[in-house]
């Protein structure tokens, strides 16, 4: 009999959940929730944490930085008053690659020169400071693209990916991109991809503490030291699973 059990590991240990990946309006247009709303929802779920990881487009203003500060500054102040921690990330989208880009590590003080960055394409990005001192991830890599088009080693753009992303209305074949990611064996996050009211708290990373900068969540990541919650499925990470074939 073996000594304990997943859902034994996720309450002793791994007994913090994070949402890694929401949206909050304006910062992101799609998004329906303002931050302090978005906090909220989260709070209420039980929730210990929550990154706020708004849209960072190659087309936006450079004024969108700001926005996405101000949105940030409005979810800490609100995780305050609600007793969640608030934490700092970006989604990029360049004009010269495919997809989209989860990153942690960075400040809202470095929105300017990341909008630069974006501008002048995913190689300068990749080359920056910036990229030096963050984690990347692929978001949801085959949502709307063809499975053979896509480059997950697109040289220092990316440390792992998004194997889970539970956005509720579109279809990112987390199945397909599970297997992906242990045949691969890169490193994997998930992330609700929250938006709309009705589609919260649909994933969360287990971690047995929670960061209190972006730098020590950066440091999380780079450590794999974590579980998935999937809709209250306790999952081990396919990269921390023993292969086979290694």
């Amino acid at each position: 009999m073996r000594p304990f059990t997943c859902p034994d590991i996720a309450v002793n240990e791994y007994k913090y959940r994070m949402e890694m990946h929401a949206h909050t309006r304006p910062a992101s247009p799609c998004g329906d929730k303002t931050p302090a709303e978005v906090v909220e929802v989260y709070s209420r779920c039980g929730y210990d944490a929550v990154v706020i990881t708004n849209h960072f487009k190659a087309n936006y203003e450079k004024e969108s930085g700001e926005l996405i500060a101000r949105d940030y500054e409005a979810a800490v102040k609100a995780g305050e008053e609600k007793g969640i921690k608030v934490l700092f990330g970006v989604e990029l989208t360049f004009y010269d690659t495919y997809g989209d880009y989860l990153v942690y590590g960075v400040e809202p003080s470095d929105m300017n020169e990341m909008y630069d960055l974006l501008q002048r394409g995913h190689k300068s990005f990749a080359a920056s400071p910036l990229r030096k001192k963050s984690m990347v991830f692929f978001a949801h890599p085959y949502r709307g693209k063809e499975k053979s088009g896509i480059d997950f080693h697109l040289e220092d753009m990316t440390d792992g990916v998004e194997s889970f992303n539970m956005h509720a209305e579109v279809n990112s074949d987390n199945g397909y991109m599970t297997r992906q990611a242990y045949k691969e064996n890169m490193l994997t996050i998930c992330g609700t991809d929250y938006h709309h009211e009705g589609h919260e708290a649909m994933s969360a990373l287990l971690v047995k503490k929670v960061p209190d900068t972006v730098a020590e969540l950066r440091d999380l990541l780079r450590s794999g030291d974590y579980l998935f919650e999937i809709n209250g499925n306790v999952i081990i990470p396919s990269h921390r699973m023993i292969r086979n074939d290694q």
